[in-house]
Parts: structure tokens; C-alpha cells; sequence
């Protein structure tokens, strides 16, 4: 049974006709699935107004692909490895060398079957937002994609709120202004 939903935008079409191709061919590695989900992210990203640049060099960090706005903001990352990889130790990889935590998408192109749908959606699917309405957005978007597949409610839990209000928690006192 095929991942892909029943009726999709003509990019995720592409997208799991480029998969599908590969499949065909028995190639599995990282460059080539890459290249359809770098596709995909682009097209996305157009929509709104952003950029995807690939290999985007920060120090000593460099995704596959940085999400850029007009003003030159870096809006999310990107970073993709092969399906034989071990998902988990490679984000703890990242994470040891600087990565960001936030707005980045580890993507390895393997579809849940069905039967392991459940454990992915509890144990392996992981989000996280600086905002809070979209937070909730994205909690409910996740949670109707599985109730969608599933016809099953389960409420997410892998979707974590970065407080970044705590940031100038300790730099209120320099902006105090004494009264006279």
C-alpha cells in the first residue's frame, strides 16, 4: 500500500514519482533521494516567499538546505540522510556540533507502512516552534494527517514549545529607566 495520499499538489506529485523512479532503479543513497526532497522543499518554499539554498555555510555547520526570506533571515533548515542511516544518532551528531534545534527537518524519504504508523507517530516524529499560534497549528495539522491515515485521534506529544521569551528574561534590567 502507497504512502502517498490520494489526492495531492502537483510538487508531491513529482515528489513520489522522482521516489518512485528511484525505487525502480534500486538506488536508496542519500544523494539522489535528496535531490526529490530538496524539489519538494523548494517549490514549498516559493509559495512563501522563501529561498532554499543548498549547502549553506554557517561556521561549522552546513545543511543541506536553508530556508532564507526576503530579508535575508534564515527561516528554517534542512538536513537529509539515506534510508540505511540510524535517524536518531545522526541528529545527535548534529546536535553534538552546533546545529539548531529549532526549524530544521532531519528527513531520511522512508514511508511508514501502516503497521508501524503508530510507533513512528509516538516515538520518531518530532516538531518544534518558536511561536505559539503556530505551534497549534502544527500540532493540529500533525494530528489530522494521522487521524487521516489512521481514522484513529491521537493526541501528539512530540511537538515542543521553545520558549524564547526566557531569552531576555535577564536583559529586562538593562532596559529599566529610573524615575525622578
Amino acid at each position: 500500500m502507497s504512502a502517498a495520499p490520494a489526492v495531492k499538489p502537483k510538487n508531491l506529485t513529482e515528489y513520489y514519482a522522482a521516489l518512485e523512479a528511484y525505487g525502480k532503479q534500486g538506488v536508496t543513497h542519500e544523494g539522489a533521494l535528496r535531490s526529490a526532497f530538496q524539489n519538494l522543499l523548494a517549490e514549498t518554499g516559493r509559495r512563501t516567499g522563501w529561498t532554499l539554498i543548498p549547502e549553506l555555510a554557517s561556521g561549522s555547520i552546513r545543511p543541506d538546505g536553508t530556508f532564507r526570506d526576503e530579508y535575508f533571515l534564515n527561516r528554517g533548515y534542512w538536513e537529509a540522510k539515506d534510508t540505511n542511516d540510524n535517524l536518531e544518532a545522526e541528529i545527535q551528531k548534529k546536535i553534538a556540533k552546533g546545529y539548531p534545534l529549532t526549524n530544521i527537518i532531519f528527513e531520511d524519504t522512508q514511508r511508514a507502512p501502516r503497521r508501524d504508523l503508530k510507533r513512528m507517530y509516538t516515538q520518531q516524529l518530532f516538531a518544534n516552534e518558536v511561536m505559539l499560534l503556530p505551534y497549534y497549528i502544527a500540532a493540529l495539522n500533525i494530528e489530522h494527517a494521522y487521524y487521516e491515515r489512521t481514522g484513529a485521534y491521537e493526541q501528539f506529544d512530540g511537538l515542543c514549545f521553545v520558549d524564547t521569551l526566557e531569552l531576555a528574561e535577564g536583559s529586562e534590567q538593562q532596559f529599566a529607566f529610573e524615575l525622578r
